[in-house]
């Protein structure tokens, strides 16, 4: 599943939050956090839209997510 979140974390154009679509292989909402929750880390594929304001996003790879920072979590519905 595709997912947005939203983290507590400044970007490099002084925004205080950060927004990233990340890909996991849990079936609902509920089982990511809680696999997030139980292990502090978890490990997502990470999308960026193809071009700036381009409605198809492309994956650039792995990276790994801390609990502390994630403020917010939702099933990504493409817009």
């Amino acid at each position: 599943m595709k997912f947005e979140i939203i983290m507590n974390m400044p970007v490099r154009d002084g925004s205080p939050v950060h927004r990233i679509i990340a890909e996991h292989p849990a079936n609902s909402l509920t089982a990511f956090m809680d696999q997030l929750a139980h292990d502090g880390f978890i490990v997502v594929d990470e999308y960026y839209p193809k071009e700036q304001r381009s409605p198809i996003y492309v994956n650039h790879g792995p990276i790994s997510l801390n609990y502390s920072v994630v403020g917010k979590v939702k099933v990504w519905d493409g817009k």
